[in-house]
């Protein structure tokens, strides 16, 4: 009972630090908007300055944006729902805690310090695997702007034109950066410096090889649509390769996916069965500690299997 209240506690505890995370990135999303609105055109500040005012008092929670891995700065982490990524670090630390405690039998102290690391982690994988989504819909995205921009160029607009038409034909995040950049030049920011600004919060290299073209295309000259087209093909190719990598690996995931299932389907099927012989493992300190050890084992070759992945989308 004693250990079952803990349990309850500890999942409290991360779910409220959950809900003051959701909060935080709330406020930092607001923030964001206010500071957005001080380069839009005049209409656009007049419509979002009381709210960018009223936001401003709001403090922001570095430190747990901070440890949760987010970058308010970062275009990608202005969509990431921190909320969900919360719910999973308080999952994920709870299953830490009952397999170190009432499995291992580890010290309820040292329990609990592993239960919010590992809490900190999963929060933070979840973040990162969100990230990811979003930088990848940003790829999407830029070739996509990259065609409304060449197309502006061919038919004699400038290439701010093209940005601005691809910002406000383009979806979050990727239109709202362009339509700041845009209007940044427009109240009197360096072309080339807005660009890099950009390409600084966006944090992809589709977007620092934009920068330098364009950069690149107004000190020396030459024909923009061609060399942007060109930038496009390569975008493609290496959205292509990157697919191609992933479908040779999905076979192997398919694998580990299918080994880490398995022991649970055995388990329920034995459970079925023979059910004296599965509560062994829940029963006697021995089970416990037998069970514990597999499934930290475990745990550790799917963290060896993720990394290898990674390294190899790299």
């Amino acid at each position: 009972m004693t250990q079952m209240i803990w349990i309850i506690i500890a999942a409290t505890a991360l779910l409220l630090a959950g809900t003051t995370v959701a909060l935080a990135g709330r406020s930092g999303r607001r923030q964001l908007a206010g500071r957005i609105a001080e380069v839009q055109p005049t209409l656009a500040v007049t419509r979002e300055a009381s709210t960018g005012q009223r936001t401003a008092r709001l403090p922001r929670f570095v430190l747990i944006d901070q440890l949760f891995g987010l970058d308010r700065d970062r275009a990608s982490d202005t969509m990431i729902p921190i909320l969900r990524c919360a719910v999973m670090g308080a999952l994920g630390g709870i299953a830490v805690y009952a397999v170190a405690h009432l499995l291992l039998g580890i010290d309820q102290a040292y329990a609990i310090a592993a239960a919010a690391a590992a809490g900190v982690y999963y929060a933070r994988l979840a973040v990162a695997k969100k990230r990811g989504k979003v930088e990848d819909k940003m790829e999407d995205e830029l070739s996509q702007a990259l065609g409304v921009i060449i197309r502006c160029v061919r038919v004699g607009l400038p290439v701010l034109e093209g940005m601005r038409a691809a910002g406000n034909e383009l979806p979050a995040p990727t239109g709202p950066e362009f339509r700041r950049c845009v209007d940044q030049i427009a109240l009197g920011e360096n072309f080339d410096t807005a660009l890099q600004h950009m390409a600084a919060r966006c944090t992809l290299s589709g977007y620092r090889f934009l920068a330098v073209t364009i950069s690149l295309q107004r000190q020396t000259g030459g024909n923009l649509s061609e060399t942007l087209d060109n930038l496009a093909e390569t975008l493609r190719k290496r959205k292509a390769l990157r697919l191609k990598v992933q479908a040779l690996i999905s076979e192997p995931m398919a694998t580990v996916a299918v080994l880490s299932v398995l022991p649970f389907v055995v388990g329920a099927i034995l459970m079925a069965v023979r059910p004296d012989y599965v509560m062994t493992l829940f029963t006697t300190d021995t089970g416990r500690l037998i069970l514990g050890i597999a499934i930290v084992i475990q745990s550790v070759g799917l963290l060896v299997i993720r990394t290898l992945i990674k390294q190899t989308l790299a």
